[in-house]
């Protein structure tokens, strides 16, 4: 992958360092499937590193078969609305991660007895 245009070093760089993590979704998919996934991956990760508005994003697709075709306007959008919607549905499933967590946790200190503790035994340190 590379990244041509204003911060490319730092976007070549996130790319390069979560392709290796990203290539095992791709193992059996055909061209067109690959295609999608790797635009994915590239286009959150102009929104991740760079912050930009998607209006300012362009990909273009260069294979040995079908030789560069810059994405059209149409099908970028599409592409965006996967990336935001799998964004959104990660940033619910942390939100819900997280409440189940504190959930579990305040259930615990709700639960904790300490009435088999005759006074005077036992101590209680917080940080």
């Amino acid at each position: 992958a590379v990244a041509v245009g204003r911060r490319s070093p730092e976007l070549t760089e996130y790319l390069e360092k979560n392709y290796e993590t990203n290539i095992e979704f791709l193992k059996g998919k055909d061209q067109a499937q690959e295609e999608r996934f790797l635009c994915e991956f590239v286009i959150s990760s102009f929104l991740e590193v760079m912050s930009l508005e998607p209006e300012s994003i362009e990909v273009a697709i260069s294979n040995v078969d079908t030789g560069c075709k810059i994405l059209p306007d149409d099908e970028l959008k599409v592409l965006l609305d996967s990336v935001k919607a799998q964004k959104a549905e990660i940033m619910q499933q942390i939100k819900e991660d997280t409440s189940h967590k504190r959930s579990r946790v305040d259930q615990s200190q709700q639960e904790t007895d300490f009435s088999y503790l005759e006074p005077g035994q036992g101590s209680v340190t917080t940080d």
